[in-house]
């Protein structure tokens, strides 16, 4: 089976003119973009490029193997932003609980910039002078230590 890594390097290679200009914007070392685009054709049993110095020509094999391996870039590229994009969409409940000094001065602002950026995440804050709360679905308890208030949270699984 044809490495699909090696095909999209050899259509940077190509994209480029060059493997020192391919390297560079594969942010890979150049003897690496050279050895896999080799790799590949020892693979195949075929010269995909024709090398000298100072220029690049794609063989008549290569050309063929060129266009399959821009599709298979173009559908690595369809691949990755399906996946970045269903990761970037976060979703869900977050609950804080916080003492009521810090609410309004520094929970505010931080609980608005990170609606800004993700506004299908609910946010529920628990304002409270207790030094230990339970949340309503009782699978989050949040309790402050001694005078620093910092917030420990410990989590046990919803039935």
């Amino acid at each position: 089976m044809t490495d699909l890594n090696s095909l999209m390097i050899f259509a940077k290679v190509v994209e480029a003119n060059g493997f020192s200009e391919a390297a560079r914007r594969l942010k890979m070392p150049t003897s690496t973009v050279s050895r896999r685009v080799a790799d590949l054709e020892n693979q195949l049993g075929v010269r995909l490029l024709e090398r000298s110095t100072r220029s690049l020509r794609l063989t008549d094999v290569g050309s063929e193997v060129l266009e399959h391996a821009q599709h298979t870039t173009e559908l690595s590229e369809a691949v990755d932003n399906i996946a970045s994009s269903h990761l970037s969409n976060v979703s869900g409940v977050l609950r804080l609980a916080a003492p009521p000094s810090i609410s309004d001065s520094l929970l505010a602002p931080l609980v608005g910039a990170f609606q800004a950026s993700y506004p299908n995440v609910r946010v529920q804050v628990f304002i409270t002078d207790r030094s230990s709360i339970r949340s309503p679905r009782a699978s989050t308890w949040c309790s402050r230590s001694g005078n620093n208030s910092k917030i420990r949270r410990s989590s046990r699984a919803e039935s």
